[in-house]
C-alpha cells in the first residue's frame, strides 16, 4: 500500500518545535510563561533542553500533568529568583520566586537531576 505524499512526514505525539530543539541550550533568559512574573529564572547557557517523562504537579492543588520536554539545569546555584514550593520524600517543586501558584519544575532529590518545563517558561528574545 503506497503511502499519501501528504502524510509522508506525518508523526503521532511528535511536536516538531519542540523535537528541534533537543540537545540545545538556552540562548536567552528564561523567564515564567504567567505575564505577573516576569522575572530572570535562567541566564542564557544555563541550561539544555531535554525530553523526559515526568507527571509535574500543575499547581498547589496537587493535581498532575505529563510534560515530555524540560530544560535540564545542573545545579539549584544556577537560579536566579526561584524557590522551592514544597517538598515530597524524593521530589523537590521549584517555583518563581513569589509565586506559590505556579509550579515551573522539580528537583529529584537521589540523582539532584532539575528540569523546568518547557510549556511553563519561555525564552525571553528581548532581553
Amino acid at each position: 500500500m503506497e503511502i499519501p505524499e501528504e502524510y509522508k512526514d506525518f508523526n503521532i505525539g511528535k511536536d516538531p518545535d519542540q523535537e528541534d530543539g533537543i540537545g540545545e541550550t538556552n540562548q536567552y533568559p528564561i523567564v515564567p510563561i504567567n505575564p505577573l512574573y516576569l522575572q530572570t529564572i535562567l541566564a542564557p547557557g544555563k541550561a539544555v533542553r531535554v525530553r523526559k517523562d515526568i507527571d509535574l504537579m500543575k499547581s498547589n492543588m496537587r493535581e498532575y500533568e505529563k510534560i515530555s520536554f524540560y530544560w535540564k539545569v545542573d545545579q539549584l546555584t544556577d537560579f536566579e529568583n526561584i524557590e522551592i514550593y514544597s517538598r515530597t520524600k524524593d521530589i523537590k517543586f521549584l517555583i518563581p520566586l513569589g509565586c506559590e501558584d505556579e509550579i515551573i519544575g522539580v528537583q529529584f532529590i537521589q540523582t539532584g537531576e532539575i528540569y523546568i518545563a518547557c510549556s511553563r517558561v519561555r525564552e525571553d528574545l528581548d532581553a
